[in-house]
């Protein structure tokens, strides 16, 4: 069943804890295959039990206390159940800031607990520390519960289900969930970056020209959330892509076919692997790989090498250099090689160039500067309109 068509039938957005209360106990009667006849004998009425699992009352507490005893539902279960908001929201909060305690801690908590609500965070943990055998196991159970679901719950199991399907290198699946939630209203508030965090990641994958404008929206929420790591992790993101396009070109690759593709630079990083002699890699190319890995080779190669470069070329790869072997970094990149962007007039220099320099001013703990830095990123884009 697609999880998003049931999500769609949900009117009410408004839950309160009698409603997933009602809901659990007849989801748990159902399986234990018992009958309302059978659990009210000498506790309460069978019209009293129909109203509460069809959230027509509040339940007494006294009897509420009964009847999960008969149905073999624990007081942490209950717990689970009247606070699921408020732990989603926490975990939700916590992956934003790149911080699993909350996932780690409602785990803890719920592990081995049989309500859907306490497997959505199993599956939510199991996908997110890669056991995926386990995963699978939790996901096939909660199948089979989605037509019971709240709309808290369901939107929790889509995001969780884009997390598995990226994981699974299921992208085209993952991201026909993503579109479809982009019409729903989301019920938290550090859910919707997150989706668009993986949305991201697999336009990178795939290099679609619909990164940057999602990277754009995206770096405005962590601004005015002051996520200052997740800015850097997006610029790095950022510069990722504007290497692999802006430099096909001077990189000398054919940019249709898949093989240069698959040798692309930062790949060639990643793995360290030697190009000193491999066909189609320019000078640009072969200098910015010895400025990340090898600093004896770098000079050594410099002068010969950097006499064909153009001017953007040149201040690319000296700030790199200066990044990864200079102890004088933070001073070169601002007062040198950032305003050099500048007067230079390269927008995809200048906007790698801004990565570095809010990276620099994080470090040091320079707040006030990233502003100074996000509203020339303004003025210039004001201009180009």
């Amino acid at each position: 069943m697609k999880i998003v068509e049931v999500l769609r039938k949900k009117i009410d957005s408004l839950e309160n804890s009698y409603e997933l209360i009602g809901i659990e106990l007849k989801l748990r009667r159902t399986k234990l295959s018992k009958t309302l006849e059978y659990i009210c004998r000498n506790t309460c009425s069978v019209s009293y039990l129909s109203k509460i699992e069809n959230a027509e009352i509040k339940p007494n507490p006294k009897m509420l206390e009964e009847i999960c005893k008969r149905l073999k539902i624990s007081k942490e279960s209950i717990d689970t159940i009247n606070n699921s908001k408020k732990i989603y929201e926490d975990i939700f909060k916590g992956l934003f800031n790149n911080d699993t305690k909350p996932l780690l801690d409602a785990y803890e908590k719920v592990k081995g607990l049989n309500n859907y609500r306490a497997k959505l965070i199993m599956f939510l943990y199991y996908i997110y520390f890669e056991d995926l055998r386990n995963a699978e196991k939790q996901y096939k159970e909660l199948d089979k519960l989605v037509s019971c679901m709240m709309l808290n719950d369901l939107v929790v199991l889509s995001f969780i289900e884009i997390l598995y399907y990226f994981k699974l290198n299921y992208l085209q699946d993952a991201y026909e969930i993503i579109n479809e939630l982009d019409n729903v209203s989301l019920p938290f508030e550090y859910l919707r970056p997150l989706i668009t965090n993986i949305k991201l990641d697999i336009f990178l994958l795939i290099n679609s020209n619909l990164f940057l404008v999602q990277a754009s929206e995206l770096k405005n929420f962590y601004i005015k959330k002051s996520a200052y790591k997740n800015i850097e992790a997006l610029d790095n993101k950022i510069r990722r892509y504007y290497i692999r396009n802006r430099y096909f070109a001077m990189l000398e690759l054919d940019e249709d076919n898949p093989n240069d593709h698959d040798a692309l630079l930062y790949s060639e990083i990643a793995s360290k692997a030697p190009i000193n002699y491999r066909y189609g890699y320019s000078d640009f190319a072969k200098l910015l790989f010895y400025a990340y890995d090898n600093i004896e080779e770098f000079k050594n190669q410099y002068e010969g090498l950097s006499a064909n470069l153009s001017d953007s070329e040149r201040l690319f790869i000296d700030t790199i250099y200066s990044l990864n072997f200079d102890e004088d970094y933070y001073n070169k990149i601002v007062e040198i090689y950032y305003p050099a962007s500048l007067s230079l007039s390269d927008e995809v220099l200048i906007n790698i160039m801004e990565g570095f320099v809010i990276e620099a001013f994080i470090m040091k703990q320079r707040y006030k500067r990233i502003i100074d830095v996000v509203r020339n990123q303004e003025k210039r884009r004001k201009a180009w309109i």
